[in-house]
């Protein structure tokens, strides 16, 4: 016999009030939806590099966009998950990781007006650099730095 505990909260609620704040979590979560998927495209058509690395995750890069695609010659399948030492050069890559942890620790933005970046098939390109860490509300420390391009 499968009997579920009604959480403390709802104990007093009748069926018809359960059902209606059902309802209302159903919208909401529609509306969540939406917005996540109208802020995926925004992020993914605008004009700017923007990507992003994961501190938690040993600053893995868990968001790339068109624009990062198109500016480094990268595919978005091919980064996802990796760290910066596996898609560029060891020099660039530790330059990049040197900046990400001062942003990570300083929790500050920074800005890199020239800074130089290896491409496969554009050999050094010169890029505007933003920093920006993100911090997550529900925790202390922060777990994702944003950077543009």
């Amino acid at each position: 016999m499968n009997t579920r505990r009604v959480p403390s909260d709802m104990a007093n609620f009748t069926q018809d009030e359960l059902l209606t704040r059902l309802s209302a979590l159903e919208i909401e979560n529609k509306q969540l939806k939406h917005q996540l998927a109208t802020t995926q495209t925004i992020i993914d058509e605008i004009p700017i590099a923007v990507f992003s690395k994961n501190v938690r995750e040993q600053y893995r890069i868990d968001l790339w966009n068109k624009a990062a695609e198109q500016l480094f010659n990268v595919k978005k399948q091919d980064v996802i998950g990796k760290a910066t030492n596996q898609i560029w050069p060891q020099t660039d890559a530790d330059l990049f990781m040197a900046d990400d942890q001062r942003v990570a620790t300083q929790q500050t933005t920074i800005d890199i007006p020239i800074e130089h970046c290896y491409t496969p098939d554009r050999g050094t390109i010169l890029l505007h650099t933003q920093k920006v860490p993100i911090i997550n509300s529900n925790e202390d420390r922060k777990s994702t730095r944003l950077n543009s391009s």
